[in-house]
């Protein structure tokens, strides 16, 4: 007699599809699993025997064995739990004292009496199960209806191994998805900092609303860290499209059990490696992926090892990453630095105190390469203490903000250039001498502007607002 159950592991990092056979022979009685190191197979095994004794469970007579596939000999213990619920299924079925459909995956740990908990990061296993096919799951109780939502497959909420009878398994409750509330709006925290910046507030409103990367640049404590959240207090909630994946992340990530997430932020240390910032084979999320759908925020970027930046240079141009893993990089980047290393050139507030020796070895850190993939650049200027004083929190403007970002974000429609506006760039191109790269950064930043304007058309206003925002 045999049972084939489907389940869930994360293996390297990444769900993984398993199968669970498990047959009965003839044979002195024990209980064997093939495709796990021997200390998980001795631990598993002895946990699924302790609790169908407990609830007394018929034990099938002879030889059990069982084959995992494909073999998992190098995870830990607290890994393979997700597959307990599979296992004790697979052996009550060899006695038909189970009726799990084919298409349904099971994913849950047990204990030693015989109920069913949530395992780590059962959200992106879940996930996973759905996109590979399975028309439901079979999950612990307590998370059942999360499960659900977030999967969007119906889910069977089993609470102890006594359900996994013919007559107690067509009595477990299904839980179906709900919809998610992803219109939920942030309160405008920092955006009032920059009631009276406009030059910085614009830009940051076209590369949140064109997902364009920024560059700031200004002295020290003048609120280019601000800047980037107020960004992030701008950015629209998380699409349909788009949850699944910020789902995902944040239970492989953070194990958070948070069907209605943000868009993340994601501010990586100095210290990066290039594995910490891109991801391995091995199963590391890099801070890139992890900033999918949201913002990257590179404070104080020359502080940045070399190495770490060139790798990113794809990536930030094409939002894509296919070394050492592959995956889609679409978030915002914004990079933040002083002009030099005290914070002061060119800023008459303040005298400089930096040599020009100095300036130089600061400035070569951010390469003309980096500084070309990103769209726009922004000085963030000091405020004065009169603008400081008169600085008012204006929730109706910070929610028309948020609108017109939203309609910017919903409208793809390419937009043409009128006849004055390719007579600008093309003067401009050529006075300037722009690379190719920013011929096009360029466009892309006038067409955000003209949706944000709601003209059917990209004019001369708006190649002139694109061209203040040029890299320089």
């Amino acid at each position: 007699m045999s049972s084939t159950i489907a389940s869930c592991v994360l293996l390297k990092g990444r769900p993984t599809l398993v199968k669970i056979e498990t047959v009965q022979t003839r044979g002195i009685p024990r209980y064997t699993i093939h495709g796990m190191s021997a200390k998980n197979q001795q631990t598993l095994s002895h946990k699924l025997k302790t609790a169908l004794r407990v609830l007394k469970f018929p034990t099938p007579s002879g030889a059990i064995t069982t084959q995992i596939s494909p073999p998992l000999e190098g995870l830990s213990t607290s890994t393979c739990q997700s597959l307990e619920l599979a296992l004790a299924a697979s052996i009550v079925s060899i006695k038909n004292y189970s009726c799990i459909p084919k298409t349904t995956l099971c994913i849950g740990m047990t204990t030693l009496e015989g109920s069913i908990q949530s395992p780590p990061h059962i959200f992106a296993l879940a996930v996973h199960a759905a996109k590979s096919g399975y028309t439901q799951l079979l999950v612990p109780e307590s998370d059942a209806q999360d499960i659900a939502t977030a999967s969007r497959l119906p889910c069977l909420g089993i609470h102890s191994l006594s359900q996994l009878t013919p007559h107690t398994f067509s009595q477990i409750k299904q839980y179906v998805p709900q919809q998610q509330n992803l219109t939920s709006q942030k309160n405008p925290t920092f955006f009032h900092t920059f009631q009276n910046q406009p030059s910085a507030l614009r830009a940051i409103t076209l590369a949140v609303a064109g997902r364009h990367n920024l560059i700031l640049i200004g002295p020290p404590g003048n609120g280019k860290t601000l800047a980037t959240h107020v960004a992030d207090e701008l950015q629209p909630p998380v699409s349909s499209q788009e949850v699944q994946d910020v789902i995902v992340l944040n239970s492989l990530t953070r194990n958070s059990l948070e069907t209605s997430p943000p868009r993340p932020f994601i501010s990586p240390p100095h210290t990066s490696t290039i594995t910490q910032m891109l991801g391995s084979k091995n199963g590391t999320i890099g801070w890139l992926q992890q900033a999918q759908h949201g913002i990257l925020f590179l404070d104080e970027t020359p502080h940045f090892s070399p190495a770490v930046l060139t790798h990113l240079l794809d990536p930030l141009e094409t939002k894509k990453v296919s070394h050492p893993v592959r995956y889609n990089s679409n978030s915002i980047t914004i990079a933040a630095y002083n002009p030099c290393p005290c914070g002061y050139s060119g800023f008459p507030e303040k005298a400089c105190t930096c040599s020009e020796a100095e300036k130089n070895r600061y400035t070569k850190k951010i390469t003309h390469a980096f500084k070309e993939r990103f769209q726009l650049q922004v000085m963030v200027a000091p405020v004065s203490s009169t603008q400081l004083r008169s600085q008012k929190v204006s929730q109706e403007s910070f929610s028309k903000l948020t609108k017109t970002i939203q309609r910017v974000r919903n409208n793809s429609a390419h937009l043409e250039q009128n006849h004055t506006a390719q007579h600008l760039l093309s003067k401009a191109h050529d006075r300037l001498c722009l690379s190719i790269r920013q011929h096009q950064a360029i466009i892309r930043v006038a067409e955000t502007i003209a949706k944000i304007e709601e003209s059917d058309m990209i004019t001369a206003d708006h190649i002139a607002e694109a061209l203040q925002f040029r890299i320089q």
